[in-house]
This record gives C-alpha cells, structure tokens and sequence, in this order.
C-alpha cells in the first residue's frame, strides 16, 4: 500500500505541475517606481520583477533576488532599496545587481520604504515599521497601530505614513510616532501625500483628497467629488509635486493635475490600466502599474504608453471556408510579452463579405477577395490584412467534416500545441496508471 501511496503522489503532482505549465503566463504589476542621483530609474513589482532604465523609454530587466512580489523601492544613501511582502528587503547600488537582507522574525508584508537619509523606514502591514541605519541591519519598532500602512515619505522635516483607515503618522525619526489622523468609521484608505512648501495633499481611495497646512489638521476637498469627470468611484495611488503643480495617478488611467492642490482637472491619459506609482526628475514624469504598463511625460499632459501589441502576422492569407485564430501578443519594453487575445476586442474594417471575426479572434473566411480586421488592446490598435482565396477543393458541409479547420486548429479554436500537451499529459498519467496497476499485481504474486 506504500508503493501504491508514492505511485499515487507522483501521479498528482505531475497533474498539477501539467495543468500550471498549460496556463497563460500572466506579467505582473510595477508597484513601484525611484530615481537616483545616477540618473537611473529602477522600477519593482510582483514575483520579484525590477527593471531599470535611463531614460523611462528603453528598460533592461534585473536579476532579482526574490521571487517575492516588491512593492515600495527608494534611493538613499547611495543605493536602491526595496521592501516586499513576507518582510522582503533588498539592495543595489546600481539598480541591477540586488542583495537579499535577512530579517528573520519580521516576515511581515511591506508595502513602501523612505528615507530621510540619516536613516532608512520600511513600513506595511498591520502596522509594522522597521528601521535601519545602512539598509542591512533591521530593528522593529513597536507601534500602537495595528492597521495597514500603505506608504511612508520623508517629506519637508520628517516622516508621514498613510493607510486605512484614512490613517495619517507622522515622526521625526522613525521611531517615535504620531498619529495625527484615523477615522476607525471608514473604510477609505490613503494612499500616498504630498507638499509643496505651503501646504499637504493626501490622496487615496474613492478619489479622496484632504488638505492640510500644518501636516496635523485635515480638511477634505469636497469639490473634487462633485465633478463628474474625476469619478469618485475610482481610487487615487499616487501623487508627486514637480515645483508647479501636483499630479496624480489612479484607477483606469486615471491622471489629475492640480496647481495647488484644491483645484483639480482630469488629463488625457495613454491607458485604461491602473497606474500605481509616479516620479518626477529632470522635467520628465514616469509612471508604472498593471500589467506592467509604464507612461512617460514631459509636461503632465501627454502621455506616451511604452508597450506594443502585434499579431502573428499583419498579412494572413485564407483559403474560403478555413477558420485561423489571430493571436495578439502584447510586447514590454522590458523584453517580455504576453498573450493578450482573450483581452482584445475585434472588428472587420473592410470586407464583411469576406470575412468575420469572432469576439476570441477566430476568423472564418466566407467568401474570396481582401478583408481588413483592427485589434484593439488597451488603447493599442493595429489592422491586420486578410486575404482569402478560392479552395479549388472546397466541399460542402455535409461532405467534408474538417471542412472550415485550419491545419494547426481546432473548431473550438484550441491550438495544436494545447493538444498536443493535453495527450501528452494523458499518455503520461496513464502509462504512471499501469506501472501502479502491474506493482500490484507483482505483490500479490
């Protein structure tokens, strides 16, 4: 019965491991983004992902030492440190070689680290606050906060730290805390804040805004909620002061600008994804968050999105009565790309009697001649031509089965490489099947 038991084990885990590699890729969100006095921007995000880059358009990605998901990074004292969950820290002096710390006993979810550059403050959940003088060695402070801590900052004379609910810290530093702002009642978070040398912004979910000139006493900027434009359903994760005027980046591409903080407008973004994080250097915005989409801007206004979609080819040649799936990859400027079909909206521009296009991307030629079909991802869109010919072969229905299959795909539109993993996969669990089968018959002789 052991025997069978291992046999068994064997058989499940190589089910599963088949059913994991069978699944989709999925690239991960950058949480986060900072700028060094190099001039060099190192962006983190989930399963360890960290890229860098010199000048927000062209990103090399970096060898991780964590396959733990980032989620805050600074520059301070001469290098890059990020925090990340289960008390995740790491180093780098240039942004592509990292160092994993070891803080045992902290394995808390860290979700954002600052410094004031006498020392280093990484702060996340349930409170919880470490602080460093090098990067290296860790202490934990205790707080009286028990709730999530969203991000921290140094800014103008000391620390803030923002969270839920509607919670606001502040300390000179980093060890002895102040809590200036907590409403127990909501359930809104704050996100990040803000200053302009007169006065505190703090942003955070439900496009909350609140204002203070002291960093202690809070006012809400109501007139934002009123405006139809901003969306109070959508959430606010960042905001950064240039020297003119706040900007900030939310939910659906969500950017608004405001030159001083209560007057706010909505600007033409370059994406519907959520963005998660924004840093301004050297005239030049940049912008990380899902799906890895990052935006640059040189004045706050226009945006440039750095990723591309394309197809498996831009000039598909049918014969009437095939079927093909168009496959849309959606490429990084990091070197990544990811199949984004499932997430594509299709439309035949031209020859409708040619051919259709189904809402997965199947194409089935109906008639002979020249068809144009546009994919729209985000708000990328390339036109893909098709060119159908006659099938000199081509039967009715009834008379061929395979009649309107491509050579490569199935009418459900499963791909011959799916198939060909799922048999193997068959093959495989049940040649482990028989050998259990023949282990038991040899015991019982």
């Amino acid at each position: 019965m052991k025997r069978l038991a291992s046999v068994l084990t064997i058989i499940l885990i190589l089910i599963l491991s088949c059913s994991v590699f069978a699944q989709n890729n999925t690239l991960p969100y950058l949480h986060s983004i900072a700028f060094s006095n190099s001039g060099i921007y190192t962006a983190v995000g989930d399963a360890g992902l960290i890229i860098t880059s010199q000048d927000g358009v062209v990103w090399n990605k970096a060898v991780s030492a964590s396959a733990e998901n980032i989620n805050g990074i600074v520059w301070a004292m001469g290098k890059f440190i990020a925090a990340g969950d289960k008390g995740t820290i790491m180093t780098s002096a240039n942004g592509r070689d990292w160092t994993k710390t070891d803080i045992s006993g902290k394995e808390i979810d860290l979700n954002s680290v600052a410094s004031s550059g006498n020392e280093i403050v990484a702060a996340g959940d349930s409170g919880t606050v470490l602080v460093s003088k090098d990067g290296i060695l860790w202490d934990q402070i205790r707080m009286a906060t028990k709730e999530k801590i969203y991000r921290v900052r140094w800014i103008n004379d000391r620390y803030f730290a923002v969270g839920e609910p509607m919670l606001i810290l502040t300390s000179k530093d980093g060890i002895t805390w102040d809590e200036v702002k907590a409403e127990p009642s909501s359930a809104v978070l704050f996100t990040d804040i803000a200053w302009n040398g007169e006065k505190y912004v703090a942003v955070g979910e439900q496009s909350n805004i609140w204002i203070s000139e002291d960093g202690r006493k809070w006012t809400q900027n109501e007139s934002v909620l009123s405006k139809e434009e901003m969306d109070n359903t959508q959430n606010i994760y960042s905001i950064t002061w240039t020297g003119s005027k706040f900007v900030a980046v939310g939910d659906r591409g969500k950017v608004l600008s405001s030159a001083d903080g209560s007057d706010w407008k909505r600007e033409d973004s370059a994406t519907n994804k959520d963005l998660k994080d924004i840093v301004y250097s050297d005239g030049k915005y940049v912008v990380t968050g899902e799906k890895g989409v990052i935006l640059t801007s040189g004045d706050g206004v226009k945006w440039n999105n750095h990723y591309s979609i394309s197809a498996q080819s831009n000039n598909i040649t049918l014969k009437q009565g095939q079927k093909k799936s168009l496959e849309i990859m959606l490429n990084y400027p990091y070197g990544e790309s990811e199949d984004v079909t499932a997430e594509t909206s299709f439309e035949v521009l031209d020859g409708f009697d040619v051919l259709t296009v189904e809402k997965n991307g199947e194409m089935n030629a109906i008639g002979v001649g020249k068809a144009l079909v546009k994919a729209t991802y985000d708000t990328k869109s390339i036109e893909i031509s098709v060119s159908v010919e006659k099938d000199a072969d081509l039967q009715s229905p009834a008379d061929d089965p395979n009649q309107g299959r491509d050579n490569g795909q199935s009418e459900s539109g499963m791909s011959l490489s799916n198939i060909l993993l799922l048999a193997g996969s068959g093959i495989i669990v049940a040649a482990l099947i028989l050998g259990a089968i023949l282990l038991i018959k040899k015991k019982k002789v």
